[in-house]
């Protein structure tokens, strides 16, 4: 387990040296996967086993478009992570709150 986090950590400072994230993964026999849009208020991510969920949302908050996410330690795995887009909140009409 520590060489898998040792190799994570590795992967992002590689990242944050500028390497681009999807070459420099598949040139190292990583796998990526995006997992769509999800919020502060998603209960499941796609692609995120359920043990780890709580702790990959966490990574991200106050992050921005383009930043690498602290090197997340999930029960099942590490991840690297990468915000790809930042969508606004839409308020919710006040009929559907009501």
């Amino acid at each position: 387990r520590t060489q898998i986090q040792s190799k994570a950590a590795d992967f992002r400072a590689a990242i944050d040296q500028g390497n681009d994230f999807t070459a420099f993964a598949t040139q190292n026999g990583l796998t990526v996967n995006e997992t769509g849009t999800f919020s502060a208020e998603s209960t499941e991510i796609a692609g995120i086993p359920p043990a780890d969920f709580f702790a990959f949302r966490g990574a991200f908050e106050g992050l921005k478009e383009g930043q690498l996410a602290p090197v997340v330690t999930g029960m099942e795995n590490f991840y690297v992570a990468q915000v790809i887009s930042v969508v606004a909140p839409q308020p919710k009409a006040y009929e559907e709150v009501k």
